[in-house]
C-alpha cells in the first residue's frame, strides 16, 4: 500500500489484543487511509509484526474538521515501537498499518 498524506488525528482509540483478550489505551498523533501512529503508556506489551484491532471512536477531529470513520474496528499490523523518553511523560509510539485503507469522511454539521 502507498504511504498517503498523514493528518494530526485527536480521538479516542485502542489497541486491542485479541489472544490475551486486552485493550491499551492509545492517543493518536496521526492518521492516513493506510496507518496510524499513536502513543500508548509505557507498560503496553506491543510487538512489531503483531496484529492487533483498533477500535476508534466513531467521530474525531482532523485539524479544525470534524470526521466520521466509516468502520471503528480495524484490523492492524504493528510496524514498529519506539519509547518516547525527554518529554513530560514516557510513551511508546507505535505506528502501524491497516489490513485495509480507512474511510475517512468529513462531517457536514448543519449550522
Amino acid at each position: 500500500m502507498p504511504r498517503r498524506e498523514r493528518l494530526a488525528l485527536r480521538c479516542e482509540a485502542w489497541l486491542a489484543d485479541a489472544e490475551r483478550n486486552t485493550l491499551w489505551r492509545c492517543r493518536p498523533v496521526n492518521v492516513s487511509e493506510s496507518g496510524l501512529l499513536a502513543r500508548a503508556a509505557p507498560g503496553a506489551r506491543l510487538r512489531p509484526g503483531k496484529g492487533y484491532g483498533v477500535p476508534l471512536a466513531c467521530m474525531g477531529t482532523i485539524g479544525r474538521t470534524t470526521v466520521r470513520f466509516e468502520e471503528t474496528r480495524i484490523p492492524v499490523t504493528v510496524l514498529r515501537v519506539e519509547r518516547v523518553v525527554g518529554t513530560e511523560h514516557e510513551s511508546l509510539e507505535a505506528a502501524v498499518r491497516f489490513e485495509r485503507p480507512l474511510r475517512i469522511q468529513p462531517e457536514v454539521w448543519d449550522r
